[in-house]
């Protein structure tokens, strides 16, 4: 389950895109900078937790934007700081590849966020096709025609991130509890 009601906001987005995420080596927030270079016209904010073991990539990351005016990377934000960051930001853009399921990328499209994903493992259930690429060379295309999304867009990607609420899911275990006592033999 997510907490997607945390998440749930209705603010004026900005020609933003987040990358979120633990700083690590397979989370390759190296490909936001990438992106960056090429969608100059809009802000990049790379952020998430890190670990002492990581410092020589969030070292990494830093020396790769130093010479990216539209980057800005945080360390260790507040829980309250994310969901400010995603609330303002029209793209969140989820730069690891093979990702299992991405609760950021449900909390981001709770936001009204487009998520811009890899079109492999978990993001295929939840992000639209159009918001997918298979290539590296493709994610700058996806995430400026995801900065032009229009408000109707944003809103279905809304009402999807709530069948991943923690409501949806208590519901749907408890009827997969009722069906399991209901033919199950004493």
């Amino acid at each position: 389950p997510v907490d997607v009601r945390r998440f749930f906001c209705d603010e004026e987005k900005e020609d933003l895109v987040v990358s979120l995420g633990r700083l690590s080596r397979d989370k390759m927030h190296e490909l936001a900078l990438y992106v960056a270079r090429s969608v100059r016209e809009a802000r990049f904010i790379v952020m998430g937790s890190t670990r002492t073991s990581d410092k020589g990539y969030v070292d990494k990351l830093r020396s790769m934007a130093r010479d990216l005016p539209n980057v800005e990377i945080i360390e260790n934000p507040s829980i309250d700081q994310v969901r400010d960051v995603l609330c303002r930001a029209k793209v969140l853009l989820h730069c690891m590849r093979g990702e299992h399921f991405g609760i950021a990328i449900v909390e981001a499209m709770a936001t009204g966020a487009v998520p811009v994903t890899w079109d492999l493992g978990g993001p295929r259930e939840t992000v639209p096709e159009k918001y997918r690429f298979s290539s590296i060379s493709e994610a700058p295309m996806k995430v400026r025609e995801a900065l032009k999304a229009s408000q109707q867009e944003r809103d279905e990607l809304r009402r999807r991130a709530w069948r991943f609420s923690e409501e949806r899911f208590r519901e749907k275990i408890k009827r997969v509890i009722e069906i399991v006592l209901r033919h199950h033999e004493y």
